[in-house]
């Protein structure tokens, strides 16, 4: 790392051997994509659209892989392309061609350049800063749908250090999304891995060493009781209180000053997300849209947790569908279960996946850490406070 001084830019202060240019000073072949239906994949022609690009890496993630009915040679995406989107919520969002992404069809609610005079990837990570993004927010609310056109895109200025630099830069913040990638991966294998566990455990499958005892059938209105909370007010909320509330989401609306359900209690949400499962780690207050679990008969609740979050789309399929989503208590007294006699069974079998859950947090949490990281380098490398 080295320091500089800076000199003053249109677009504020930059290092004094930096530049500032436009978006169109520095790429070319500027078009909009083909407004083309989506078909079924033909094996070799890849449909990338706005919904395509991952909102936080920024890499093709068909949803799912089709093609386009018709395109023309200048509708395929090349090594250097830069595709925006140029419409809707996700408006100014940015994609890099990746040639392991095979061959790309660029969609018609997206734009694409060329970056021909500075390094491709260096210009990408541009269109990830503060800056930019503040910029997209000015841009597209000149009108009543937010969008850009390239005209726009053209005029967006940048910081543009000398070449080496930017492939330097380019390079630091490549190696921090490699590895915020292979965590991804991790996370992936070991919901699967969680995921197969609980099938195997909670179906009777695989059984713990010393446990035989022949398995029931009871339904969840047999050896519990489901009490629907009790509404609050958004008003009676504060951050100062520390009871989490819960409401029509298994994330907490606010705080209040008291709670109604014992930690580590499941609950499920019978109003809004219904048929949503949760748990809170702390005690707390379930309104009106969520129903808890109380009055346990030789039923573990962690046991239970599990048991509802494996059952989560049986319940889901129960949700009355309406103008407002509602879940009948009494579908889910009725859930049948595969229980152990013994308590003792339960908890086992809720260690072993509460300590895989805990593991795929311990890996979420490093993920945060290692994106907020990725952030900070982005604001100091991107502006030159920081030299490489």
């Amino acid at each position: 790392m080295k320091t500089t001084s800076f000199k003053p830019s249109e677009i504020g202060p930059i290092p004094d051997d930096w530049n500032v240019k436009a978006l169109g000073e520095i790429g070319s072949d500027y078009a909009y994509g083909v407004s083309a239906e989506a078909i079924t994949f033909n094996g070799k022609d890849k449909y990338i659209r706005i919904t395509d690009i991952d909102e936080d890496s920024r890499q093709y993630n068909p949803m799912p892989l089709v093609s386009p009915a018709f395109y023309s040679d200048n509708h395929i995406v090349k090594e250097n392309d830069l595709l925006i989107a140029r419409t809707g919520a996700s408006v100014g969002k940015t994609y890099l061609y990746d040639n392991k992404d095979g061959k790309l069809i660029f969609a018609g609610f997206l734009m694409k350049t060329n970056i021909s005079k500075a390094f491709a990837k260096y210009v990408f990570y541009q269109t990830n800063s503060a800056n930019y993004k503040n910029w997209v927010l000015q841009e597209s609310a000149r009108s009543g749908q937010p969008g850009l056109n390239i005209a726009q895109i053209k005029s967006f200025l940048l910081p543009l250090p000398p070449l080496p630099e930017q492939r330097r830069i380019a390079s630091a913040l490549t190696s921090v999304d490699s590895l915020l990638k292979s965590l991804d991966a991790l996370i992936d294998k070991k919901r699967c891995i969680k995921q197969g566990a609980m099938h195997n455990l909670l179906s009777g499958k695989t059984r713990l060493l010393n446990f035989n005892e022949k398995w029931t059938r009871k339904r969840l209105g047999e050896v519990c009781e489901i009490k629907r909370g009790v509404r609050v007010t958004r008003e009676s909320l504060s951050a100062h209180y520390k009871y989490p509330v819960f409401q029509n989401t298994n994330y907490p609306l606010g705080f209040f000053n008291k709670y109604n359900v014992e930690a580590n209690t499941p609950f499920v949400i019978v109003g809004g997300s219904a048929g949503l499962v949760g748990c809170c780690n702390v005690n707390y207050w379930a309104a009106d849209d969520c129903a808890y679990f109380t009055r346990f008969n030789n039923l573990d609740k962690t046991f239970l947790y599990f048991e509802l979050v494996y059952r989560q789309s049986e319940i889901k399929s129960a949700v009355r569908s309406s103008s407002v989503p509602r879940l009948d208590r009494k579908e889910v007294e009725n859930l049948e279960i595969l229980l152990p006699p013994s308590l003792s069974e339960q908890r086992a079998i809720s260690k072993i996946l509460s300590g895989m859950d805990a593991e795929i947090a311990a890996l979420e949490a490093k993920r945060q850490k290692y994106q907020a990281v990725k952030q900070g380098m982005m604001q100091a490398l991107l502006s030159g406070k920081v030299r490489i």
